[in-house]
């Protein structure tokens, strides 16, 4: 579970990766990619939304058989979003991210980018849109479900990307083949070799969020006093790392 807790971090944490120049994608792959975008925003920017999330890693040599495995959560309320994953949650609001490590009982403060997200698929979408990386994105309709796959002609992180889609916006699945050097730190899965693995995401239990929910508030995880920022009163034992020099 460890390794999909690292690789979904930075994963959710880092760009999409930029190849060298920009390059517009063609019309058809256009037109795809706006779909795709609108479909899955559709649901994500409502305001108020839920869902539980399944990861499972694997071998691109072997894509269903699963070696690591994990359940994950995300929230979005207005402006703020929740999720956690394993041993890790992650609050975020317009000028804050906290990240919460319960294994290394740390608290890690940073301000927030466009990529930081429960699912960055959005943003990603948003870069593919800008001619960042050089994609062929197809798309096919059954059963009242859009299939989408993403194929990098350059790849740098993602090498390619599948989601599936209903026709409430509503992510089902998304089978992403990533590079394995997100897994950093020395952190090698036991039986994937190469550069590439593939992460298996199914979606489900989607919901209206509570306003009343806690995990929105920013007290939930910390205060700030004269000294600077503390660890909130659930989380006393925990050292609070500040990662950026506004804060």
């Amino acid at each position: 579970m460890r390794i999909i807790v690292i690789l979904f971090f930075l994963v959710s944490f880092n760009s999409p990766g930029v190849a060298q120049g920009q390059v517009q994608p063609d019309p058809q792959t256009q037109q795809n990619l706006t779909a795709l975008r609108k479909s899955v925003s559709h649901s994500l920017e409502s305001g108020s939304i839920s869902y539980e999330m399944d990861y499972r890693i694997a071998a691109i040599s072997s894509p269903d058989q699963f070696i690591d495995s994990a359940n994950g959560s995300c929230k979005y309320l207005g402006k703020k979003c929740w999720y956690s994953i394993g041993g890790m949650e992650v609050f975020q609001d317009s000028s804050l991210t906290v990240v919460v490590f319960e294994e290394d009982q740390l608290i890690y403060l940073t301000r927030p980018n466009s990529m930081q997200s429960g699912f960055n698929a959005v943003s990603l979408l948003d870069s593919l849109l800008k001619g960042n990386q050089q994609v062929i994105c197809t798309k096919q309709t059954e059963h009242g479900l859009e299939q989408y796959k993403v194929v990098f002609s350059q790849p740098v992180l993602y090498k390619e990307l599948s989601f599936l889609v209903d026709k409430k916006g509503r992510m089902i699945s998304s089978r992403q083949i990533v590079n394995q050097s997100l897994m950093s730190g020395g952190v090698q899965a036991t039986g994937i070799s190469g550069d590439w693995v593939v992460l298996d995401i199914r979606f489900k239990n989607w919901k209206s969020s509570s306003s009343g929910d806690p995990v929105f508030s920013l007290t939930h995880y910390l205060q700030k006093n004269a000294d600077g920022w503390l660890a909130s009163d659930r989380l006393a034992a925990y050292t609070v790392f500040i990662a950026h020099s506004s804060l």
